[in-house]
């Protein structure tokens, strides 16, 4: 791998969907968060990647683990169609363009709601 590159991040308006976000986390997202802090893993939640191509200038990613380079998104049933699964690995496609040394994991919601730890290994081991 080459230099490590800081992800780009949003501005104003992406903060504000950011904070917004953070005050309501989803169950699995709580659950894995609850589980990297256990782990003392450091992580950042709802993460900014500015990228040209999304229509709001930026996404805002599950979580961040910048020392293992790697981006986690906990997906639920809007994810489960073929049309969301494709706009899923645009949206892939996207943020790792935006961050070329990073790697974008997808966790379902139920694999980190059944066992939390389970899922952090499997991010971990699957990008060692």
């Amino acid at each position: 791998m080459g230099k490590y590159q800081r992800p780009k991040r949003g501005g104003n308006q992406s903060r504000k969907a950011q904070q917004k976000l953070n005050d309501a986390p989803t169950p699995a997202e709580a659950l894995f968060a609850r589980q990297l802090t256990q782990m003392n893993i450091k992580y950042q939640q709802n993460y900014i990647v500015r990228t040209a191509r999304s229509n709001a200038g930026y996404y805002l990613v599950d979580f961040w683990l910048p020392k293992h380079r790697t981006f986690v998104e906990l997906d639920g049933q809007p994810h489960v169609s073929e049309q969301a699964q494709w706009k899923d690995k645009l949206r892939t496609e996207d943020i790792l363009e935006a961050v070329p040394d990073a790697r974008l994991a997808r966790l379902w919601n139920h694999e980190v709601i059944t066992n939390p730890y389970d899922a952090v290994l499997k991010i971990l081991k699957y990008h060692e």
